[in-house]
């Protein structure tokens, strides 16, 4: 366990960059341990806090700028990819682009703080085509704020967080071994949940096939649109006859019949 400790004070720098750019990019790694790790490094000396501050401002601000230009030109794709890799299906498809059609350019001053939330954001921006220099102000904005916020716990109660990682230097590589079988728990958990998100929305589905069939037979078929502005606006077109209806007003709104087959799409 020493070696461990001491591979992570040699090259703690180039793993807090490493480990902020794949979180950043959509990996299924935590960020907000390393940056407390990195902070608690600090507080004990072993590390500046200023550099490893940088350091994580720019892991995530270089992800964040080469995913909002690969929506700016792949659109659509690149949300897709990022949701199929993603541990958050939820979030990602839901929460995300509700959160982020409300409030635009102000949401990536707190997206990094929500799981899911904060891969997806920064492709929107682009696909919705959004100014560079805004979604860069406001990114940068949110970056420092996340970093510092966790950076800041660790270096805190770095007094605490250094006698358990003694404590920890005592127990060998069986403290090494328990946060992977943790690390190894929470990757399993999640994907578990979003094969059941996967499983949900395979029930009841028809295909656009299916859907031609139907209309091309005369079949009374009410179709609505679910997709969010930011989806809208990425791809302005819709099936004919089709009605649009924000996903929060689809209970209440009073154009959806009650007697007749109605089918729901989104991205």
């Amino acid at each position: 366990m020493n070696d461990i400790m001491q591979f992570l004070f040699l090259h703690g720098y180039s793993i807090l960059f490493v480990g902020v750019f794949l979180s950043q990019a959509g990996i299924p790694i935590p960020a907000a341990p390393i940056l407390i790790t990195a902070g608690t490094i600090a507080g004990i000396g072993r590390m500046d806090l200023y550099v490893a501050l940088f350091v994580a401002f720019s892991a995530s601000t270089i992800s964040d700028v080469f995913r909002y230009y690969l929506g700016r030109r792949l659109g659509s794709r690149v949300l897709a990819f990022l949701c199929r890799v993603s541990l958050e299906p939820d979030s990602c498809v839901r929460r995300t682009e509700d959160l982020f059609g409300r409030h635009g350019a102000k949401s990536l001053l707190y997206c990094k703080f929500v799981p899911g939330f904060d891969a997806v954001v920064a492709p929107l921006s682009g696909i919705i085509q959004m100014r560079f220099s805004r979604f860069l102000a406001f990114n940068s904005m949110g970056t420092f704020l996340w970093a510092a916020s966790f950076m800041g716990i660790g270096y805190i109660f770095s007094d605490a967080l250094d006698d358990l990682l003694e404590y920890a230097g005592h127990m060998g590589r069986t403290f090494f071994w328990l946060l992977i079988a943790a690390l190894a728990i929470y990757i399993t958990w999640k994907y578990i949940r979003r094969m059941q998100f996967i499983r949900q929305l395979s029930i009841d589905r028809i295909t656009p096939a299916e859907l031609k069939s139907k209309l091309d037979a005369g079949e009374e078929i009410t179709i609505i649109d679910l997709r969010s502005s930011p989806d809208f606006q990425a791809d302005p077109y819709t099936i004919p006859g089709a009605i649009r209806v924000a996903p929060e007003n689809l209970a209440r709104n009073e154009n959806v019949p009650l007697d007749q087959e109605v089918v729901l799409y989104c991205t």
